[in-house]
């Protein structure tokens, strides 16, 4: 199963699992899909449940995509939800040693372009919160709603 193409990344392995209930027991009859994409020379773990406008949440410093599991089960139902675990977190692969890490908002570029995400909700805390708007300041209008939290202000 093609999970998602570009010139950005390319897909390294997709699964589907059929999810029957929610963290909180409730059914959902939701599939969540779960894989690898290649973006940015780097293998970055994504997250990715039901249908409708695209709902992108970006985990904070020393978290994953997996923070945001409650959500999932909240906004499937109505969304494309989809987390991602960044460079050198989560399942995600480590940066090459000696190397300079992948510069966030590039990477969320990446996935938005390897995942075919056009015009999405983007929510971020923390270390996310700071990727999204300075996504956000390099494309003015090209999100449908940014959702930040968690992020100090200087």
């Amino acid at each position: 199963m093609v999970f998602g193409t570009a010139t950005t990344g390319s897909v390294l392995l997709c699964v589907r699992v059929p999810v029957s209930m929610g963290s909180r027991g409730i059914e959902t009859g939701q599939e969540t899909i779960m894989g690898w994409i290649e973006v940015l020379g780097n293998d970055l773990y994504v997250t990715e449940a039901g249908s409708g406008p695209p709902l992108v949440f970006l985990h904070g410093m020393s978290s994953c995509g997996e923070a945001w599991w409650q959500q999932f089960d909240d906004f499937s139902a109505r969304y494309r939800v989809i987390a991602y675990d960044s460079v050198n977190h989560g399942h995600s692969s480590n940066s090459p040693r000696g190397e300079p890490e992948t510069d966030r908002t590039d990477e969320l570029e990446g996935v938005l372009a390897a995942l075919e995400v056009e015009s999405p909700i983007l929510a971020g805390n923390s270390m996310g919160g700071a990727t999204i708007l300075r996504w956000a300041a390099r494309h003015p209008g090209g999100a449908k709603a940014l959702i930040v939290s968690g992020m100090g202000i200087r």
